[in-house]
């Protein structure tokens, strides 16, 4: 992420080794606070030799947080596949 874009929030539940839930919020932002999200990350065995991963975000306040958020797990999950599967993802774009 860009120099000075900070997310705050600390793990609130594990049921190891399947699924993590965290707050999210951005720190000085107040249309996402830290804290006033919660994110749900479930995995699973995709039937195959992978993982599936889910992410869900709740409590975001409107539309354009969605959407913003959406395309911002997406390019995120998108780099750990490549990641996971010994890649390189490259440069951060958004660094």
């Amino acid at each position: 992420m860009r120099e000075g874009v900070e997310v705050d929030g600390d793990v609130v539940g594990i049921g190891a080794p399947k699924r993590i839930v965290f707050p999210w919020g951005w720190v000085g932002d107040d249309a996402v606070a830290p804290g006033s999200t919660r994110v749900e990350v479930t995995l699973s065995p995709d039937g195959q030799s992978g993982t599936d991963v889910v992410l869900r975000h709740y409590g975001l306040p409107d539309a354009v947080q969605v959407e913003h958020h959406k395309q911002g797990w997406e390019q995120y999950l998108g780099r750990l596949v490549v990641t996971a599967t010994r890649g390189d993802p490259g440069l951060d774009p958004n660094a």
